[in-house]
């Protein structure tokens, strides 16, 4: 596929950007950050964020004595494990699912996207695995890339129960909601270590 033009990208971003939505709504752009560990994190506060918002509107639908203002997020960013966590978002939220606590069961563990994205599928055990290795090919990484090729693909295809409330799409997500994600690829960087009498590698 084609990397698209700059004319493509600009007309996605500034579609509907300067609507102004009514008084008394916020708007929200999440900024998620990455580098393994902190996308972990990224991906446990966007698990609480859905639980909270979702328990919010509930309450409003009901009636409950909550605060009345409105929420939109309209655009989520991020790169490297940021990257990942806003690819899932974007997928999950249009089902509900469970929400992790220290009281959930394995079984709600695999249903929940976010969890089972970054605990069970993105373990290190899948990176050291010598299965990509075929006999007379160079080494084409350090670590074993088809576990993030098995997560990729379990992410995609990522399917939870009904929303609740029996709501059609959740009311605090904006129409379009923009994913932004950024994606470097490396053809390697150059280095050189001296090994003393064993001679120079590079």
């Amino acid at each position: 596929m084609p990397a698209p033009t700059n004319k493509e990208i600009l007309r996605v971003l500034e579609s509907n950007v300067t609507r102004s939505l009514p008084d008394g709504t916020f708007e929200v752009a999440l900024v998620l950050g990455g580098t393994v560990s902190a996308g972990a994190y990224t991906a446990g506060f966007l698990d609480k964020l859905i639980e909270a918002l979702d328990a919010w509107y509930v309450a409003k639908t009901n009636d409950d004595d909550v605060p009345d203002h409105d929420v939109k997020i309209r655009v989520a960013a991020g790169a490297s494990g940021g990257g990942v966590c806003a690819a899932i978002l974007a997928r999950a939220l249009a089902f509900g699912f469970p929400h992790i606590s220290p009281a959930s069961s394995e079984v709600e563990w695999d249903r929940n996207p976010f969890y089972k994205t970054w605990v069970q599928e993105l373990d290190i055990a899948g990176f050291v695995e010598t299965n990509d290795i075929a006999a007379g090919q160079p080494l084409k990484s350090l670590f074993n890339d088809r576990a993030i090729g098995q997560a990729t693909k379990a992410a995609a295809a990522f399917q939870g129960g009904p929303l609740p409330a029996g709501w059609l799409t959740r009311p605090y997500v904006d129409s379009p909601f923009r994913v932004i994600v950024t994606l470097t690829n490396l053809t390697g960087v150059p280095y050189e270590i001296d090994f003393g009498h064993l001679g120079r590698q590079s």
